[in-house]
């Protein structure tokens, strides 16, 4: 799976993305807050992904995937790793609504955020690991992307989903 990820990320920067590396030696403590914050059990690729760096954007920053500091609140981001779920409830009309919202985002675990033109994300089913899109203006209504964190950086690598990745 290093392999894998290591491919993957080298494909983005070959894209012109810009990736800041991380060790990730004393991430153990961050990982059990990270379950925290999440409440669900993190897909063994995506964490090795998750653990390899410190930033990773497109040129202009306008095209990121969340990082293990965003997830905590240790980043100066402009957007939190929750923004849309947010601006989701702030448009929701009844309590069912937001109840909807709420539940929506507590399976979907947002991992790349798009903020040039439509906001966009792409998310990881928290269920069932299958990688999911969504663009405003409603956030909650998702296409399926690949079945696995895994499928998907494959779909990448094989030129799949290059829209996303300007």
């Amino acid at each position: 799976m290093s392999e894998l990820v290591a491919e993957f990320m080298n494909v983005l920067v070959s894209k012109k993305w810009v990736l800041i590396a991380k060790d990730d030696s004393g991430n153990s403590g961050q990982v059990a807050m990270y379950d925290k914050i999440t409440g669900a059990p993190i897909p063994t690729c995506y964490m090795e992904f998750l653990k390899r760096f410190k930033s990773l954007s497109n040129a202009d920053e306008s095209r990121w995937f969340i990082s293990t500091d965003e997830f905590l609140g240790n980043s100066d981001a402009a957007f939190s790793w929750d923004a849309f779920e947010r601006m989701s409830l702030d448009a929701a009309m009844t309590d069912r609504d937001a109840e909807d919202v709420r539940t929506f985002w507590g399976r979907h675990l947002p991992i790349l955020m798009a903020v040039d033109g439509d906001y966009q994300y792409i998310a990881l089913d928290r269920r069932s690991g299958v990688v999911v899109h969504g663009a405003e203006p409603d956030f909650e209504s998702v296409s399926r992307l690949a079945g696995s964190f895994g499928e998907f950086m494959i779909a990448v690598m094989d030129g799949q989903h290059d829209e996303l990745f300007v």
